[in-house]
């Protein structure tokens, strides 16, 4: 707040009526008018504040009459009024010294008074209320009991609004932890007004207050609960917790799911760790709860504890930046309010509001890693520095926006790579990609992995170097099998598409190739046919991996461009014999999905071209050539 200069102060007079007398410094006005503006709102805090006082103190005692409660009122005001222009004339007030203050404070609190901003007395818990008051716990009244404080409703507009908003959460949701938590649903978007969100609580210490929060929150933020919980079968007791969670949800009076998986079980089926495969089902189970009950979200009781620990791990194992950022605030419809709340604030949170938990013994399992992290790398961490659980966050929160500077970048390089998009399968210009520097190479080829296999889990740093070596070579083709996608390469064009088998396509099609320009829209091919004479006996033309040179006198026109068919033979160029085309493709790694849409160009006995990958050795240029056929075939945009 700023802070009036010396020469305002001599322009703002004791009483009131300073304030409207003429200054005549430049800066003086303005100054006038924001204490006295500043003046004004106090008075009305205080007179509001005062109200809200007086009425609650009327509920507990008697008053003699409405007309000796207004005097009263007025009295106060005016005192609050004389207080405050003396304290904007002298830039002093009538307040107790700071210490004083404080001590009062934590008086209030220990008897469990509460008071919003403007002085509103907000309600205790009855018990540490009456002993204040000189009374035993079991001698508050029956409206107290009936009425726990939080939900009192103080008749003064004011007041009245800011109780109401506490009336379901109480305490905890004008707690510290309530105000971050709510602050954080609010910037992050979280949960919309009107959604229905499924709170996973598996019965520890971060779920429970993860779900007491949120209840806190529903209806101040509009938002509906079903708490969801996956008995994982991994200890003796884990029983116990899914009838804790039941206890808790009635305790709420909230709907709740519970399935039993055996964890254990399902990972030597699947050939998994034991943590991965519990993620798995978790993951899945929430996920059908949520569409079962139509819920658009899914609360996760992550803290920045985790989040640090998930850095550290995937740092342990190599990650890049991708690994780097750890988990996000917001998921699709998965969303984790406490992410940027310390372990040590959740547990005081739940210490502090007498909340009950399960410990799972197996956290202190340390043949996990994840529990080693926790137990013996974060404490050593923070032995030397404190901070060591934020000083991640903020590497994981910086990783994040190099990323959102690489995303964009490689939006913009998109389009110049001449992609082919369908689903399952991304195709994009060798050349294009050639061209860039390796590390943006790099980021573009994750990206089009991204789009094949919709996740970039399980692609490490060694199969994207792999993918840019093929970019590199010049062979015409090559492959490379990666986890749940293939990279091909097919003359000029890098074909990425997912490893989900795929059955060979067999829609064929025949087009006639008259001599000159063709575009064929439904293929999206454009063809050029020409002959030309040879100047020279014996000088070849120039030629690129799309274009195709034969000797015209060798070609049994009419030319026609289409598909394999059952029973062709081709004589490639170099071999000197007649193959099965079929075996020829195979041998020349031709992925199953491409062998049927590969386009071939065709006189009326062989196969002449089998375009971007070889020319037929009886269509070859030799000496004797005077007469040359250009063939031309190039992939058109949509």
């Amino acid at each position: 707040m700023r802070r009036p200069y010396a020469d305002d102060k001599r322009d703002v007079g004791a009483s009131r009526e300073a304030h409207d007398a003429p200054c005549t410094h430049f800066l003086a006005p303005r100054a006038c008018r924001v204490h006295a503006h500043r003046a004004e709102v106090k008075r009305a805090q205080e007179k509001r504040a005062a109200c809200a006082n007086l009425r609650l103190h009327a509920q507990r005692e008697d008053v003699p009459n409405e007309e000796d409660s207004q005097a009263q009122i007025e009295r106060a005001v005016g005192s609050h009024e004389n207080r405050d222009v003396d304290a904007v004339a002298h830039g002093t007030g009538d307040r107790e010294p700071r210490v004083v203050r404080r001590e009062r404070a934590a008086e209030r609190r220990r008897a469990g008074i509460f008071l919003n901003k403007d002085g509103g007395r907000l309600g205790g818990d009855p018990g540490r209320r009456s002993a204040a008051e000189g009374r035993e716990p079991s001698e508050a009244s029956q409206e107290e009991r009936d009425h726990p404080p939080h939900a009192h409703r103080i008749p003064c507009p004011v007041a009245e609004e800011r109780v109401v908003a506490f009336s379901r959460g109480g305490r905890h949701n004008r707690s510290m932890l309530g105000r971050q938590t709510r602050d954080t649903i609010e910037r992050f978007g979280m949960i919309p007004r009107g959604a229905r969100v499924v709170a996973a609580v598996s019965g520890g210490l971060d779920s429970v207050v993860l779900l007491r929060i949120l209840y806190g929150l529903a209806d101040e933020l509009g938002f509906s609960i079903v708490v969801a919980h996956l008995d994982h079968a991994l200890r003796a007791d884990s029983a116990g917790d899914a009838a804790f969670v039941r206890e808790l949800a009635a305790e709420l009076g909230l709907a709740v799911a519970i399935e039993r998986i055996d964890v254990g079980a399902l990972a030597e089926s699947k050939r998994m760790g034991i943590e991965e495969a519990a993620r798995e089902a978790r993951h899945a189970f929430l996920d059908d709860t949520a569409r079962h009950l139509g819920a658009e979200r899914i609360a996760l009781g992550h803290t920045a504890d985790d989040q640090a620990e998930t850095i550290l791990f995937r740092l342990a194992r190599g990650t890049g930046l991708e690994g780097l950022r750890g988990m996000d605030a917001v998921s699709g419809r998965i969303v984790r309010p406490l992410l940027y709340t310390s372990r040590a604030s959740v547990r005081s949170y739940a210490e502090s509001h007498g909340l009950r938990w399960r410990e799972d013994a197996t956290n202190l399992d340390l043949r996990f890693s994840r529990n080693r992290i926790r137990q013996r790398v974060l404490p050593e961490l923070r032995a030397i520095n404190p901070e060591a659980v934020e000083a991640l966050q903020r590497a994981g929160n910086l990783a994040d926006e190099a990323l959102d500077g690489v995303a964009y970048l490689v939006a913009g390089l998109w389009p110049k790579l001449e992609p082919v998009e369908e689903p399952g399968r991304v195709e994009l210009s060798r050349a294009a990609l050639a061209a860039l520097p390796d590390s943006v190479q790099a980021f573009v080829l994750r990206e089009a992995l991204r789009r094949v296999r919709g996740t970039l889990r399980g692609l490490e740093r060694p199969h994207v170097l792999a993918a840019r070596q093929l970019v590199a070579e010049s062979a015409p083709t090559r492959a490379l099998d990666l986890p749940q996608a293939r990279v091909d390469v097919l003359a000029d064009r890098l074909v990425i598409r997912s490893h989900a088998p795929v059955a060979e396509p067999t829609q064929a099609w025949s087009v006639a190739l008259p001599l000159g320009h063709t575009v064929l829209r439904e293929q999206r091919l454009t063809v050029d046919v020409s002959v030309e004479s040879l100047t020279r006996r014996g000088e070849v033309p120039e030629a690129d991996e799309w274009t195709e040179l034969a000797d015209a006198d060798r070609i049994s026109f009419p030319l026609v461009l289409r598909t394999r068919m059952e029973g062709d033979r081709f004589s490639p160029l170099g071999m000197g014999r007649d193959v099965r085309l079929k075996d020829f493709l195979i041998n020349q790694r031709i992925p199953r999905t491409e062998r049927g849409v590969l386009p071939l160009l065709c006189d009326q006995e062989k196969v002449v071209w089998v375009v971007g990958i070889r020319l037929s050795e009886r269509a070859k240029i030799d000496r004797s050539t005077t007469r040359v056929l250009r063939m031309r075939v190039v992939r058109s945009e949509p």
